[in-house]
């Protein structure tokens, strides 16, 4: 493996995690709706923009992926009261379900790659990956995505 820069080892790090969840949950999800359906079970009723921006993906694929999950009953979509041109999503039933299997196939897979790490190594190495992403979102002019629901 010939890897030698930040975005090598950051898309390394993210494919494998999507190989890594492709077969674990058998519901029909793919690994990148794993994802929404942790972020919408973790900020129900967030706007598709607030998705799009903490999910790192454009809008126009927020709302593509999003019809997918509401066609498969995974969640719903309305009208905000106070801008009726935006959507709040909302988790049905059945991802609230779906949701504590989710949450435990991140966790283990975040355990699992950091298990080589110390103590104080998986801290250091967290912060600083926090600080990266809150720099890459404003050097891309966005915001970092860590702020509620919106």
């Amino acid at each position: 493996m010939d890897l030698d820069t930040l975005m090598d080892y950051i898309m390394k790090t993210y494919q494998s995690s999507k190989l890594y969840r492709a077969d674990k949950l058998d519901c029909g999800l793919a690994p990148f709706h794993q994802m929404y359906i942790y972020r919408i079970c973790r900020s129900p009723g967030s706007s598709q923009d607030f998705l799009a921006r903490s999910l790192g993906v454009s809008k126009s694929n927020v709302a593509r992926q999003l019809s997918a999950l509401e066609q498969g009953g995974f969640i719903t979509r309305s009208p905000d009261p106070d801008d009726r041109r935006a959507l709040r999503v909302y988790p049905t039933a059945k991802a609230k379900a779906l949701f504590p299997q989710v949450e435990q196939l991140i966790r283990e897979w975040e355990q699992r790659l950091l298990e080589p790490f110390t103590a104080h190594e998986k801290e250091e190495f967290l912060l600083l990956m926090k600080r990266a992403a809150v720099c890459a979102a404003e050097l891309a002019g966005e915001e970092s995505g860590a702020r509620g629901r919106e």
